[in-house]
């Protein structure tokens, strides 16, 4: 929900775009768990072409952050928090940034901007009550703004 509404807000991205960007997101994890490309490769080729860190981007979210944001979704017990959502970040951006590079031809300057207004919005959702910035929230907008309905549930 965070990155759509990014994409949305910074980069144009309509209904037609984003679904494109859900499609092309579920391709490459069929490709990844049938034994091709995943996170870990793509980061690589991330770094190495175009010197995108996704791993130092993972790390720069700080720890009590992910556990607050995972933890509120009731998945799991506390201490497995962090290593499930670090891990979901991870393959997330290695996925998406690709996805956007390869497919949407987004410039490195426009990941790199992409990635760091992820990483505010999840500040801003896990320690920002007066703010009352919520996923629902977010949702929300994308559904009256460009008529695209994401299942939170997901």
């Amino acid at each position: 929900m965070i990155g759509y509404i990014i994409l949305h807000d910074k980069f144009g991205f309509g209904q037609k775009r984003i679904v494109r960007l859900q499609k092309l997101l579920k391709q490459y994890l069929d490709v990844a768990s049938a034994g091709g490309e995943n996170g870990r490769d793509l980061s690589a080729m991330m770094k190495q072409k175009y010197e995108i860190d996704v791993q130092e981007k993972v790390r720069s979210v700080p720890q009590r952050q992910l556990m607050i944001l995972y933890a509120k979704k009731g998945f799991c017990i506390e201490r497995e928090a962090y290593r499930l959502s670090s891990a979901s970040l991870f393959n997330y951006f290695a996925l998406t940034l690709t996805i956007l590079k390869k497919e949407f031809k987004l410039s490195v300057k426009q990941l790199q901007q992409f990635t760091d207004k992820s990483i505010d919005y999840i500040d801003t959702l896990a320690n920002y009550k007066q703010f009352q910035l919520t996923v629902p929230m977010i949702a929300e907008t994308l559904a009256d703004e460009i008529k695209f309905v994401c299942d939170l549930e997901v």
